[in-house]
């Protein structure tokens, strides 16, 4: 499930190899930072969680079971963990909401949990066609 660029890569991460290292921060980097940047609330949380992302890739790249899955999707969820990791850490909420397309998006939130329950219960009334009515349309 992988190229034979990625098996180099990859062969080179295992052993350490700093030319390693860097070619994966130069093919998966934008799509690590992408990721966690659209989970976080900030830019430099979301920097902080992309170097622990490549940190735990290095050291965890044995762990890597080509068999099951793409290299690719192995590093994305690394990404999500962490990032996840960190919104729990911090105590952060995150709230979703479904567009006029059918697609979600999310709202980091540092509010107590009185807050948050109060969201959650105004989201499930808007559910309905009344989000039409808040939206002004």
């Amino acid at each position: 499930m992988v190229t034979d660029i990625e098996t180099n890569m990859i062969e080179g991460l295992k052993e350490g190899s700093p030319k390693a290292q860097q070619m994966m921060v130069e093919r998966y980097g934008r799509h690590v930072f992408n990721q966690v940047v659209r989970l976080l609330p900030s830019v430099e949380d979301a920097e902080e969680v992309y170097q622990d992302v490549f940190l735990k890739v290095f050291l965890n790249i044995n762990r890597y079971e080509e068999e099951k899955s793409f290299f690719k999707t192995w590093v994305s969820r690394i990404a999500y963990n962490e990032s996840i990791t960190w919104l729990r850490h911090k105590r952060q909420q995150m709230i979703y909401f479904e567009d006029e397309d059918g697609g979600y998006y999310g709202y980091n939130l540092k509010v107590s949990e009185e807050v948050y329950a109060a969201l959650e219960v105004g989201k499930t009334i808007l559910a309905s066609g009344e989000k039409d009515l808040y939206n002004g349309t």
